[in-house]
């Protein structure tokens, strides 16, 4: 006994489908979505940087772009070009030594010079320097935000989904008012 099985809304259905393929190829779209990681993890990790001059936090930045096999990719990282300022040796690894710390070493001085001068009077030959604790900013800074990051993708990618299903965009294009405004329904905020 056969009976007839009727589909409604598969037109509907296919149309909004298409739509949301359209939505996530937009790169401005994927931009957005990166950007809800990158920049919590950034504002996150300048927080947790030492503030002797506030140099270290000001370099750390994020970009969003292509890096990887023409991927959508987000990086929090230092900028050298911000963080080597006057007074600030060229290709510092002061973020590395503060993020990973220093085993004991020996400081010595550099040729032609036989001396170090040590808070400008003081002449020694070398120094034994004890070494640092790492204070891991960074890790830190990834650790605490990584759930936080997750869940504000989930929330945006859910935003995307639920205009496209309610039907927000209308004929299948996406109206970019005032930043993504029209793709998350909310303003932009």
């Amino acid at each position: 006994m056969a009976t007839g099985i009727k589909i409604e809304g598969m037109q509907e259905l296919t149309t909004k489908l298409r739509v949301l393929e359209g939505v996530f190829a937009d790169e401005r779209v994927e931009k957005i979505l990166m950007e809800q990681g990158a920049n919590p993890l950034r504002d996150e990790t300048r927080w947790n940087a030492p503030r002797l001059t506030g140099a270290l936090a000001r370099s750390i930045i994020s970009k969003i772009g292509k890096r990887f096999h023409n991927s959508p990719s987000a990086l929090t990282c230092i900028d050298f070009k911000l963080l080597n300022k006057p007074g600030v040796e060229e290709g510092s690894r002061y973020p590395y030594v503060v993020e990973f710390g220093t085993p004991a070493h020996e400081i010595l001085p550099k040729p032609p010079n036989k001396h170090l001068k040590l808070f400008g009077r003081v002449f020694v030959s070398k120094v034994e320097h004890p070494g640092s604790e790492p204070r891991s900013f960074f890790r830190r800074a990834l650790t605490a935000m990584r759930p936080k990051i997750k869940t504000n993708i989930e929330t945006e990618l859910k935003r995307v989904v639920d205009n496209v299903a309610s039907g927000s965009y209308g004929s299948g294009t996406v109206a970019w008012g005032a930043g993504a405004a029209s793709i998350f329904g909310d303003g932009g905020e």
